[in-house]
């Protein structure tokens, strides 16, 4: 992950986010399989980079993908969380119920190759590229499993978590 703070640069469809981090997640087998000997529980480290070719290194020495897979924003006012939620809504419509969490919805959003978690229990908003995902389970820390349909959870966390390659 590589967080921006302050995110002053970015918005949401228009909405600034300079009152809170984005943080981007990159695809790396080495944090896969980091994660898989920590029981899926994984280890944080964090970076600061403040140029391309610092960000580039830190790509390179985890053999992260180039491409950005998904990014999280932070929502942590109630008024932000607000006026998030109703932008999602306008875009995308109502929503599914994440039955993991107290206030969680998501998007699945095939046609755009795209899954939105809206997670205020957590202060998140996750919007994740699902072209090199499951397309029937998606698992984190804070959503808990979400069954997209049919998802077969031993299978999900094999191939998650290389639990069967270690």
């Amino acid at each position: 992950m590589v967080e921006v703070r302050p995110s002053s640069t970015y918005s949401f469809n228009g909405i600034p986010l300079d009152s809170t981090e984005v943080i981007f997640q990159l695809n790396s087998p080495t944090f896969r399989k980091d994660t898989s000997m920590h029981n899926g529980v994984g280890q944080y480290v964090g970076t600061r980079v403040k140029s391309n070719q610092a960000l580039d290194s830190v790509i390179n020495s985890y053999k992260a993908d180039s491409a950005i897979y998904g990014y999280r924003i932070g929502i942590k006012t109630a008024q932000m969380q607000a006026r998030m939620l109703k932008e999602l809504i306008k875009l995308y419509g109502p929503g599914t119920k994440n039955p993991n969490t107290d206030h969680g919805l998501y998007w699945n959003l095939k046609n755009k190759q795209r899954l939105i978690l809206y997670a205020p229990d957590y202060d998140r908003i996750i919007v994740l590229n699902t072209n090199n995902l499951s397309k029937t389970c998606y698992q984190d820390n804070m959503n808990g499993v979400i069954d997209l349909g049919g998802c077969n959870i031993d299978q999900y966390f094999d191939e998650l978590y290389f639990r069967k390659k270690l």
